[in-house]
């Protein structure tokens, strides 16, 4: 079944065939299908002249592109070529400056160590003739000291030996002194020892004597009550007995006592003498020793002990002086060449240090020309390359 649904897009198709199948008979109705006819042949021919002068256009501007790219891509590949020149040429150059440079440095390096080893050599030698020297005079100063302390030590063993003999002489003397005043005393002691010990044993045999006559006479007068009251026979026999034999008790007390008493003086006599003795002997034992220490000491004893006394100390009191006077020469001498030492020490560190100083500025002086030769070689290098390249 057919309808009328519209064909294209809003019924295009029926409204140009419509257009098409008309026939106007009034002159607007042929203007107007003239006039649209006119303007369609317009249209499809600016159409078609348009797509003529596109593809003309696109065919001129793919030849200008294919011509552009073309000059672009020579221009790359020359650029690249002189970039890759320029570059061989700078890679070149830069070997040669480095190749310069560092035959420069090593020759520089080798210069500063030449330099620096004769620096160090020189002040070593310098250093060696300075602790030669010095060497020297310490050497020279401990012969003087050992010298001069030699010298003081033979004076003090001479004046100690002096000072000693007087000392044994004088002890001697004074030893004797005390040895004879020790003898008085001890005689006088043991003298006075023994009177009490005889009047103890005195007294201690009366006193024995009074008690036994008393114990005999309690006895008896015991003995005489007993037999009183006895009526045996024999008392009186008895009492004659005990009488007899306390008179033979007390004479043989008495006997005792006065043998005791015999007995301790032959002692006391005894010690006295052999103290006596003792105290000769030592006494001339101590002196011949000292007279004999004196005499193998100096060969004389002097007779004045206090005019050896002073003249021993007027020779100490030289022997100091002598002394203090050659120390404070020693030191001045010591002091004096310590200085000398000293000075020269610092004069030849001062030259060395002078030294030191201008080699290093020869040294910095050679290292900045070099350095200033070889950037205006640079820059001359430089210089006639940008010309080169100009000229080209």
């Amino acid at each position: 079944m057919a309808t009328n649904t519209a064909q294209g897009m809003f019924g295009f198709q029926q409204m140009m065939k419509d257009f098409y199948q008309s026939d106007p008979k009034d002159d607007a109705g042929k203007l107007q299908k003239r006039t649209f006819q006119a303007d369609m042949i317009q249209q499809a021919l600016t159409s078609q002249q348009a797509e003529q002068r596109a593809a003309k256009a696109q065919e001129y501007e793919l030849t200008g592109t294919k011509n552009a790219m073309d000059l672009d891509l020579r221009n790359q590949e020359q650029l690249m070529k002189t970039q890759n020149m320029y570059g061989q040429q700078k890679m070149a150059s830069e070997f040669v400056y480095q190749d310069r440079f560092a035959t420069n440095e090593a020759q520089r390096d080798a210069d500063r160590a030449v330099l620096a080893g004769n620096i160090q050599q020189n002040q070593t030698k310098l250093e060696g003739a300075e602790n030669r020297l010095t060497l020297g005079e310490q050497g020279r100063q401990t012969r003087m000291n050992i010298g001069a302390q030699g010298t003081q030590d033979r004076l003090t063993r001479v004046t100690d030996g002096q000072q000693n003999r007087l000392t044994i002489g004088t002890q001697g003397v004074e030893t004797r002194k005390n040895i004879g005043a020790q003898g008085d005393q001890d005689v006088r002691k043991i003298g006075a020892q023994g009177d009490q010990n005889v009047r103890a044993i005195e007294s201690q045999g009366s006193v024995d004597v009074t008690k036994i006559g008393s114990q005999g006479k309690v006895d008896v007068a015991n003995i005489e009550a007993q037999n009183r009251g006895d009526l045996g026979t024999g008392v009186n026999v008895d009492l004659g007995r005990i009488g007899a034999q306390g008179i033979e008790d007390r004479a043989n007390i008495e006997v005792q006592g006065q043998a005791n008493i015999d007995q301790i003086d032959a002692q006391k006599e005894a010690d006295l003498a052999k103290i006596g003795a003792s105290g000769d002997s030592d006494r001339k034992s101590i002196g011949a020793g000292a007279d004999a220490d004196i005499k193998r000491n100096t060969g004389t004893v002097g007779s004045d002990i206090q005019r050896a006394t002073g003249v021993q100390k007027g020779v100490a009191g030289g022997t100091q002086m002598e002394q203090a006077r050659q120390a404070g020469d020693i030191d001045k001498e010591k002091i004096g060449a310590q200085g000398d030492v000293d000075i020269s020490k610092i004069g030849a560190s001062g030259d060395q240090a002078v030294r030191q100083i201008g080699a290093q500025g020869d040294s910095d002086r050679a290292t900045l020309g070099e350095q200033t030769r070889q950037t205006a070689k640079d820059r001359a290098n430089q210089r006639q390359y940008s010309r080169e390249l100009a000229a080209r």
